[in-house]
């Protein structure tokens, strides 16, 4: 994957690096049919074992799925699913993507409802992309979404990175403002922002000056073979 080049947001645009697909990904289909009206798409068995144990378990397991070689998904978006899967052959999130301009080609909903359905199908190292991709666009707009804070809330893991994400830019970056207690941000985001915000005042956590250099806090774990094949690829 081409490193990303500079832009007007800055002499040196942050370089990101995703995964690429091994020579022997390419084996058997599986059909994924998609949201309630069913579209249907078509990826690699390995590309999908590779990257999520939610697949893994659905294609290799003893159920219909398995059997079948095709999974239903009626309640994900198509739309989202489809970043997935150019992602899944890119590396990419978005074509061509080279920096906070190209970041911002993708809206801001897909974008963390491709982080929750990462998550939720647990594929860690599209989880990270997607923050990375997020922070660009955070510190190049020098804003957060905070009309999609009730639906971030409503669809990822009380301890998701995501989460933690917005809650600290809201802290050390963020402009609060009056119209967030209107009903647009749930309680629980604003527990989570008092708390970073007592933590930061208190002095017991360090202000927060660059997210992308401290991007790796937002990342989650990648096991330990698709870290490596990550790795060599870098290299």
């Amino acid at each position: 994957m081409a490193p990303y080049t500079a832009d007007k947001y800055g002499p040196k645009t942050p370089k990101i690096f995703g995964h690429k697909p091994t020579m022997d990904a390419f084996d058997s289909i599986v059909l994924i049919k998609v949201g309630p009206g069913k579209q249907v798409f078509h990826i690699h068995k390995k590309l999908l074992c590779d990257n999520s144990t939610y697949f893994h378990a659905a294609i290799n397991g003893s159920f219909k799925e398995a059997k079948d070689q095709s999974i239903e998904m009626p309640e994900d978006d198509p739309g989202v699913f489809r970043h997935f899967q150019y992602w899944t052959y890119t590396g990419n999130i978005v074509p061509e993507a080279q920096g906070a301009q190209e970041a911002k080609t993708i809206q801001w909903n897909i974008l963390t409802s491709l982080y929750a359905f990462a998550e939720a199908r647990d594929i860690p190292l599209l989880q990270n992309a997607t923050i990375d991709l997020a922070i660009l666009r955070l510190q190049a707009e020098h804003r957060m979404p905070v009309e999609l804070l009730l639906d971030i809330y409503e669809n990822t893991s009380e301890n998701s990175r995501l989460r933690i994400l917005f809650v600290d830019f809201a802290a050390h970056r963020g402009t609060i403002r009056k119209g967030w207690f209107g009903g647009r941000c749930p309680i629980e985001f604003l527990i989570d922002l008092a708390v970073a915000q007592h933590a930061r005042t208190s002095g017991s956590v360090s202000d927060i000056a660059n997210f992308w250099k401290s991007r790796a806090n937002y990342h989650v774990e990648v096991p330990v073979a698709l870290s490596n094949k990550d790795k060599s690829e870098q290299d």
